[in-house]
């Protein structure tokens, strides 16, 4: 893995089948990507339809929160990762019951791993894009034109602030990160 870029926090946004359990997604993403430190209450994923010709409906969407700092360079080695850990998963018929994101919290930003060449994506390594989801301005998280529904609902009620203020502890501890020199960040 490439040790690149500034110090960041890690997570994983995580859409399950209601037959995977939230704890087993989350002991294998530890095992394969990076340690963990919290996860997301499950909630019904209802933002789109996107998913149900190959995993079904009723599907669950929950997000898993990195433990350490990690060097933002990881993150398409982390993408890789997943798409193996979502192959693992597959199931009888071939459709996927487990979709990973892996994505990083940084001082001003919210980033996820993809690997569409989307408009506002940009191109990391590997075959896989970064795509800013959210920003970080005025005291909360905000979506961007392109952001997801269920991450902008998640960034309206809070659920990635309690993530970022850790981003912020650690790197306060280690001194560095991805605070774009701005003051106050």
């Amino acid at each position: 893995m490439s040790g690149d870029g500034p110090l960041v926090l890690p997570f994983v946004g995580v859409i399950t089948t209601p037959d995977i359990l939230p704890a087993a997604v989350a002991r294998e993403c530890a095992a394969a990507l990076f340690p963990l430190d919290g996860t997301t209450s499950p909630r019904l994923f209802d933002f789109t339809s996107y998913y149900e010709p190959e995993m079904g409906r009723g599907l669950i969407r929950f997000w898993l929160g990195g433990a350490a700092l990690r060097p933002a360079g990881e993150l398409p080695a982390w993408k890789r990762k997943a798409g193996e850990l979502e192959d693992a998963w597959r199931g009888g018929n071939g459709g996927r019951r487990v979709n990973l994101d892996p994505g990083y919290i940084a001082a001003l930003q919210l980033v996820l791993a993809t690997t569409k060449p989307l408009p506002q994506a940009t191109y990391a390594r590997d075959g896989i894009f970064a795509v800013v989801e959210l920003l970080f301005h005025d005291g909360a998280f905000h979506p961007v034109p392109w952001t997801y529904g269920d991450y902008a609902a998640a960034a309206a009620d809070g659920t990635f602030l309690l993530w970022r203020e850790r981003f912020r502890a650690l790197t306060a501890r280690f001194g560095r990160g991805n605070d774009g020199g701005v003051p106050g960040y």
